[in-house]
C-alpha cells in the first residue's frame, strides 16, 4: 500500500505544478506507475483471471489495447491524436481491470486501481507528456500488444504447406454448399422465432449519428452509451431458427458448479462495438452474439459436436451510420461470411489474403433496421436473409458482453472464458484433425478478440484491415 500512497501523492503534485521537472516523471513517477500496474498484473495472472480478448501493453500495463488500436498507432502522425488513442487504450484499461478485479480471490477495494488509471490519463493527456507519448507510439509501431492466435510450431510440425491445398478443397466444398443453401427457399417445418424487444426501443432507436465523427482528431465514431445503445436497438436483427430440440434455442451462459452452460429460460444477444478500418476510413462495428446450448452430434463420432454453441452476426457502418456490409462466424472463429449490404462495395479480382472468403450479396434488401435471419438447427447456419416481419416471436433482450467476463458463481464472480479467451468444455474432436492449422484448440467456442479465422492463411476476426483485403470501394 506505501507504493499506492507515494503513487497518489506524485500525481497529486504532477497535477499542481504548472511545469513539473523532467524528473519526476524519469525517476518516480514512471516508475511507480508502471511498477503498480504490474503488481496488479501479477495478481491477476496468480489467480489466472486474465482478460483475453483485450491484453495489456508490456511496455505500458496500465494500457490496454486491441488489433484496431495497435493498427491506428501507424496513423497517428501528431499530438493531438496520440492523446485520442491513448486514452482510448486508457479507458478499455481501466475497465478491463476493474472486470478482472471482481474475479480475484482477493479483489482490490479500489484505492490502487484508481491510482493506475489517474497516472494512464495523465499520461496519456497532459500536453507535458508529449515525448513518452512518442516512445509508446514507437514501441507499439515495432511490437504490437495483440499477438497472433497461431502456434508456428504446431504449423511446422503438421506440414501446413502440405495440407493446404486439401484444406482449400474443403473450403471450397464448404462455400459451394453453403451458396446453394443460401439460394434455396427456406422451409423449416419446425422453427422458432426471435426479435428484439424492449419498452424503450422507439425511444433508443431515435438517437443520431450525424455529429459521430465530429470531436475526433483519428476520425473515430465516438458516441455515448445511449447512442450506441440505440444503433444496437435500430439495427437488431430478427431470427427465425430452425428448431428440432433445446439445442436450438436461445440463451443466457451462466457457470454452474464450474462449468458453463447456456439457460434457455431467457434469451439475450450479447452486444458489443469494434471498429475496422476501410479504404482509410475508421468504421464503427455493431456485434451480437447469440448463444445455444450444444451442438449435438449426428453421429456416434461427430467432430464438430459440443456443448455451448454460438453465433456472431457484425454489422459495419460506413461514416453516414448506413450498413456497409455485414459479416458472421460461429463464436469457434469458424464458417466466416460477408454479406455486401451496398452498392458502394465490391470484391476485389485478387484478394489479398490466401484465406478463401465465402461473399453474398444482399445489396437488394433494405437495410435500415435489423434483418431477419433464417438460421438451420444445430448447426445453427445462416441460409437466409431478408426484410420480414417476424410473427409470433419470442422477444430477446439485449446484454452488454462485458457481462460475460464476470458471470456469478458461488464464491464471487467468474469469467465465461479463461485465460486463454476458450470456454472450457467447449472443446471439439475435430482439434485432433486440424492442430496443424497452427490453431488452439480448433472447434472449441472463444472470446471476442480470439478469433483465428483462417485454416490456409493467418486470419483474424478483428483484423482491423480485414476488409481492405478482399474488398475495394466501387470506382466512382
Amino acid at each position: 500500500m506505501q507504493r499506492v500512497f507515494l503513487l497518489l501523492t506524485l500525481l497529486l503534485l504532477a497535477a499542481c505544478q504548472s511545469s513539473p521537472p523532467t524528473v519526476l516523471y524519469n525517476d518516480v513517477y514512471w516508475q511507480e506507475c508502471a511498477a503498480i500496474a504490474q503488481e496488479f498484473r501479477n495478481e491477476v495472472e496468480r489467480d489466472d483471471v486474465m482478460n483475453a480478448g483485450f491484453p495489456h501493453f508490456d511496455s505500458a500495463p496500465f494500457l490496454h489495447s486491441t488489433r484496431f488500436y495497435d493498427a491506428l498507432a501507424h496513423e497517428v502522425i501528431d499530438d493531438s491524436q496520440a492523446r485520442e488513442l491513448l486514452s482510448a487504450m486508457a479507458r478499455l484499461g481501466d475497465r478491463i481491470r476493474r472486470s478482472e478485479n471482481e474475479n480475484l480471490d482477493e479483489p482490490d477495494d479500489g484505492n490502487r486501481l484508481n491510482a493506475i488509471s489517474q497516472c494512464s490519463f495523465i499520461i496519456a493527456n497532459d500536453v507535458r507528456q508529449a515525448p513518452l507519448r512518442q516512445q509508446l507510439l514507437a514501441a507499439l509501431r515495432s511490437n504490437p500488444v495483440v499477438k497472433d492466435h497461431y502456434s508456428s510450431t504446431a504449423q511446422w510440425l503438421g506440414l501446413l504447406p502440405l495440407l493446404r491445398p486439401v484444406f482449400n478443397w474443403r473450403i471450397a466444398l464448404l462455400h459451394a454448399e453453403e451458396q446453394s443453401w443460401f439460394a434455396a427457399e427456406e422451409s423449416f417445418t419446425t422453427s422458432v422465432s426471435y426479435e428484439f424487444e424492449d419498452e424503450r426501443a422507439e425511444l433508443l432507436a431515435a438517437s443520431s449519428f450525424d455529429s459521430a465523427y465530429s470531436n475526433s482528431a483519428l476520425k473515430l465514431p465516438s458516441l455515448s452509451d445511449e447512442g450506441l445503445l440505440s444503433l444496437f436497438t435500430r439495427f437488431a436483427p430478427r431470427l427465425t431458427i430452425e428448431t428440432l430440440g433445446e439445442q436450438d434455442l436461445l440463451g443466457i451462459p451462466t457457470i454452474e458448479n464450474g462449468n458453463a452452460q447456456v439457460e434457455t429460460q431467457l434469451a439475450a444477444a450479447f452486444y458489443l462495438p469494434s471498429y475496422t478500418r476501410f479504404a482509410g476510413r475508421n468504421l464503427l462495428q455493431l456485434n451480437y452474439v447469440f448463444w445455444f446450448p450444444a451442438r449435438e452430434p449426428r453421429n456416434w463420432i461427430d467432430l464438430y459436436s459440443g456443448r455451448i454453441d454460438s453465433l456472431i452476426w457484425r454489422i459495419t457502418l460506413n461514416e453516414s451510420g448506413e450498413v456497409l456490409l455485414y459479416d458472421s462466424i460461429h463464436s469457434c472463429g469458424c464458417y466466416h461470411k460477408y454479406y455486401l449490404a451496398s452498392n458502394a462495395i465490391i470484391s476485389r479480382s485478387s484478394p489479398e489474403r490466401a484465406e478463401p472468403a465465402n461473399v453474398f450479396d444482399v445489396s437488394e434488401l433494405q437495410h435500415d433496421k435489423g434483418l431477419h435471419l433464417l438460421v438451420t438447427s444445430n448447426e445453427h447456419y445462416i441460409v437466409g436473409l431478408n426484410n420480414e416481419v417476424v410473427e409470433d416471436a419470442q422477444a430477446y433482450s439485449l446484454a452488454p458482453y462485458s457481462q460475460l467476463y464476470n458471470l456469478g458463481v458461488s464464491n464471487g464472480t467468474q469469467s465465461l472464458f479463461a485465460s486463454d479467451g476458450i470456454i472450457s468444455g467447449s472443446e471439439r474432436l475435430e482439434r485432433l484433425t486440424l492442430w496443424p492449422t497452427g490453431i488452439n484448440n480448433v472447434g472449441a467456442m472463444r472470446q471476442w478478440g480470439t478469433h483465428a479465422t483462417g485454416f490456409v492463411a493467418r486470419q483474424h476476426f478483428n483484423d482491423a484491415y480485414l476488409f481492405d483485403r478482399y474488398f475495394q470501394p466501387f470506382p466512382d
